[in-house]
């Protein structure tokens, strides 16, 4: 039991040593710790307070760079404004210089019209009025084409003012530019170079931030290696005082396990058995001191001495291992040195291991400086690259400005040049037109004066001839009547001036001359002007008497504003004095007619070509292209005609029957523009309308010429003749289907015509059919049965003259498909043309169709050259309203 107590005893010691020793390896390692923490929190501290101070250097620096670009755009503002002034003043002083050549060139001008006036006034002194006169309007005229060209010369010399200022502007705007692109260039390299600074800086502070990391790596690093051999020597103390201590326990165990034999030997046999188990008790003990680090040979104390002993051992471990037990014994020597062997055996492979570490640690090291060194080289380097390439860029930009400037200059003076060689050649092409217009006004006014004096010998002739002289306003009105008309007629000019021209004429024309009159105002064709013609007047008592008839116009601005009638008395032959006054007439009529048609043909003949030519045939004309015939495969072409026109014809007024047609032929029109086709033209109350041509349009050519017959079969009968209401028109509608010729036919009144058995089958079609019906042929019907909606009606086999037998069908409608037709208000409410025609005179804006007068020889009984009548022609010109075209059948 004493010897289980004191091995008791001993592990516990043994654990409060253990505990003590690992309590101050704790304490040890915290301290390190602490140590490190705080060397890691001034750390911190440090870089903070670099890092701060580098933000404020980096933010002083952005400040200065701002500063700095702020001073340069100051800079160039300045710049920019002096430029500006300098520009000012210097356009202040060319304004004023074009101000004074202008007002110089100004009063040149006025004093050489004034030397010119003088020296002409004396030139005219002494010659006759007449001359005078001349010369003066010579004067006037060549003075006016004198101003007219020092007024070009003024503004060819404003001209070249407005260019030269023009230049000076664009020059200052490209020095202006070019001194704003050399700024932001500039301002652009020192961005640039503050940028590639910041970055150097930037490059250079993480590097050094690498090598202060790499040199507290190396300072912790040799913390850490000194905290380990502290570390190891207390370990390795830790250790001596554990095995001196179990030595002393094992001493100890000995001396009380002798004593105790020594005592006991009288009982040794008891004795015997109880050590046994005292020595099993004691063996485990050690075994346990043993694995807890104390070794195995600890002696066993007696029990005497336990106490002593107890107190001894926590001596020893309290002085380190050293007790009374003879510190100094051999082994004890042995073991100490033993453990310094070892101690020094580990610290030196810790001393290699912490060299070699701090070996890399230092090869990092240098090659961080290597390459700290390294980067200051590149970005010097870099900097010195990037300034001489920011050098050659302003070389170049300054070169590329300074070739700017010359092209500008080179293109401004070639611009110069050719306004002064424009203005040259408008001066000399000026003088030039100014000479041949002074040439031709000088014709003119010798013609001129020649055609006064003509005038005045005429005047006198009209005077004394034997010829009636009859003066007629465009409405009829006469405002001249001679004396040999007098003696003809057996009026008084007071008498018969201000009457109409009816009162001269038989009663057989006198009803219709003022449709004559009106027909050649509307058309302009000529059967009586120019030409003359046999007729018969009428006296003052009523006679009629032949006479020959001569009409001229007189023509203002392209308008007719006066007819001359000469009449001879056929009874006496002037042959000789009639030819000669024809001559004359007619060279006044020419030269009446170029003057007047001079410039107006182009005018009339392209507008003329657009209303007889579709659009596109008009502009190949116009263009002086040939038109090519040509030939269409797929055409539909519709004829219609109106049954009965001819009585309806007979029972109203010819005009009455213009009306009509214009309405009827207004409302078609209308009607057409709702559908693909094309009106070819119109023969008095018969209209022929094709599809197809002249642009072909596919198949569509078929439904848009069957709708358009259903629309013009519902809107005939709401179209009303306005004379005679209760009539309701009825119409005949033809179409066939076929291949087509369309060209142009005739030079002087050329026509867009259609040719082939196509157009003369669609007139069959039309002349056979049924009023109120839409005949169609065969080929017609075939093509639009196949297309769906169409509804027909069989009219079997017709004998169609020229033709033979055709069948022939009704097209009767079209599903879904309603026309409307709602009659143009202004047919009504508007006066009709034939009003128009009456009313306005010389003003009229009808399109007329008439000529103004014809003479027609009518037979009087006798035949003879004598037995004239006086008529007034046009009609003929076109069909009359009512008559049937050749070949058409009733």
């Amino acid at each position: 039991e004493e010897e289980a107590f004191f091995a008791r005893q001993d592990e516990i010691e043994h654990a409060q040593l253990i505990k003590r020793q690992q309590d101050e390896l704790l304490r040890t390692e915290a301290q390190f710790r602490s140590m490190l923490e705080e060397r890691k929190g001034r750390k911190y501290t440090k870089r903070l307070q670099k890092h701060m101070a580098k933000e404020a250097k980096m933010r002083d620096a952005r400040i200065r760079q701002q500063d700095t670009a702020k001073n340069l755009a100051a800079e160039v503002r300045e710049a920019l404004s002096q430029h500006r002034k300098r520009f000012e003043h210097l356009i202040v002083h060319i304004e004023g210089k074009q101000r004074r050549q202008h007002e110089q060139l100004l009063i040149s001008q006025e004093r050489k019209a004034k030397a010119q006036k003088a020296l002409l006034d004396l030139e005219v002194r002494g010659q006759q009025l007449d001359l005078i006169e001349d010369i003066m309007k010579d004067f006037a005229y060549k003075q006016n084409h004198q101003t007219s060209l020092n007024k070009t010369v003024i503004d060819q010399m404003l001209d070249a003012h407005q260019m030269e200022l023009k230049h000076r502007k664009e020059r200052f705007d490209a020095e202006a530019k070019a001194l704003e692109n050399m700024a932001s260039l500039r301002a652009q390299h020192l961005r640039k170079t503050n940028e590639v600074d910041t970055k150097h800086k930037e490059e250079l502070a993480a590097i050094n931030m690498r090598i202060a990391e790499a040199n507290e790596r190396i300072k912790l690093m040799q913390l850490a290696n000194m905290h380990e051999a502290d570390v190891r020597k207390l370990k390795y103390a830790h250790r001596a005082q554990l095995t001196l201590a179990l030595r002393s326990q094992k001493t100890q165990t000995a001396a009380r396990t002798k004593k105790w034999r020594d005592n006991a030997a009288p009982e040794s046999d008891d004795f015997d058995d109880g050590a046994s188990t005292k020595s099993s008790v004691m063996s485990g003990a050690s075994t346990i001191a043993s694995e807890k680090g104390f070794g195995s040979s600890s002696m066993m104390p007696s029990q005497d001495n336990s106490r002593a002993g107890s107190v001894m051992s926590v001596t020893s471990m309290g002085m380190g291992g050293r007790g009374p037990t003879s510190p100094e014994s051999p082994a004890a020597q042995s073991l100490q040195k033993t453990m310094a062997e070892e101690q020094d055996d580990a610290e030196a492979a810790a001393k290699r291991a912490v060299a070699e570490e701090a070996a890399r640690a230092e090869l990092d090291l240098s090659r961080l400086v290597e390459e700290l060194n390294a980067a200051i080289a590149r970005q010097l380097e870099e900097m010195k690259r990037l300034q001489r390439d920011q050098a050659d860029e302003l070389r170049r930009f300054e070169a590329q400005i300074k070739a700017g400037i010359d092209e500008l200059d080179l293109g401004q003076d070639t611009e110069t040049r050719s306004l002064r060689k424009s203005d040259e050649s408008n001066v000399n092409e000026i003088i030039a037109t100014q000479q041949r217009e002074y040439i031709m006004d000088r014709s003119i006014r010798i013609s001129e004066r020649k055609m006064l004096t003509e005038r005045r010998v005429l005047n006198s002739v009209l005077d004394t001839i034997a010829d009636g002289i009859i003066n007629i306003k465009p409405d009829g009105t006469i405002t001249r009547f001679n004396a040999a008309a007098e003696t003809m007629f057996g009026y008084t000019a007071k008498e018969i001036i201000g009457k109409n021209i009816r009162s001269l004429t038989p009663d057989s024309i006198a009803p219709q001359h003022d449709s004559y009159l009106n027909n050649y105002l509307t058309t302009g064709v000529k059967k009586v002007i120019g030409i003359g013609r046999r007729s018969f007047g009428k006296k003052k008592d009523g006679s009629e008497f032949p006479l020959r008839l001569s009409v001229s116009e007189v023509r203002e601005e392209g308008t007719i504003t006066l007819f001359t009638g000469i009449v001879r008395n056929l009874t006496s032959q002037v042959q000789h004095e009639e030819q000669e006054l024809a001559e004359s007439t007619h060279k006044r009529e020419e030269m009446e007619e170029l003057i007047s048609e001079l410039d107006m043909e182009r005018t009339r003949s392209n507008a003329l070509i657009k209303e007889l030519m579709p659009v596109s045939i008009a502009h190949q004309l116009m263009n002086g292209e040939p038109v090519v015939p040509r030939v269409y495969s797929d055409v539909t072409v519709l004829y219609t005609d109106l049954v009965g026109f001819t009585s309806i014809s007979a029972s109203v007024r010819p005009l009455d029957v213009v009306d009509m047609l214009n309405d009827l032929y207004s409302a078609f029109d209308e009607i057409l523009e709702q559908y693909d086709v094309y009106k070819v033209e119109t023969i008095g109350d018969s209209y022929m309308v094709a599809s197809g041509v002249p642009r072909a349009n596919g198949n569509k050519h078929l439904t848009e010429m069957a709708k358009l017959a259903l629309h013009l079969l519902k809107a005939v009968p709401l179209i009303k003749i306005q004379q005679r209401p209760d009539v309701t028109l009825r119409m005949r509608i033809g179409i066939h289907t076929g291949p087509v010729v369309a060209g142009v036919v005739g030079r002087k009144m050329p026509r867009y015509c259609l040719f082939g058995d196509t157009p003369a089958i669609a007139s069959k079609m039309e002349s056979s059919g049924v009023p109120n019906k839409i005949q169609i042929s065969e080929a017609t019907y075939g093509r639009l049965d196949a297309l769906s909606g169409f509804h027909f009606e069989s009219r079997g086999e017709m004998s169609i003259p020229g033709r033979g037998m055709m069948k022939t069908y009704f097209l009767t409608s079209l599903d879904n498909f309603a026309p409307v037709y709602n009659p143009r208000t202004h047919l009504s409410d508007k006066r009709p043309l034939s009003s128009l025609a009456i009313s306005n005179g010389p003003n009229m804006s009808l399109a007329m169709s008439h000529s103004a007068m014809s003479l027609t020889s009518g037979d009087k009984g006798g035949g003879d050259e004598s037995s004239t009548t006086l008529n007034y022609a046009g009609a003929s010109t076109l069909p009359v309203p009512g008559q049937r075209r050749p070949g058409q059948e009733n």
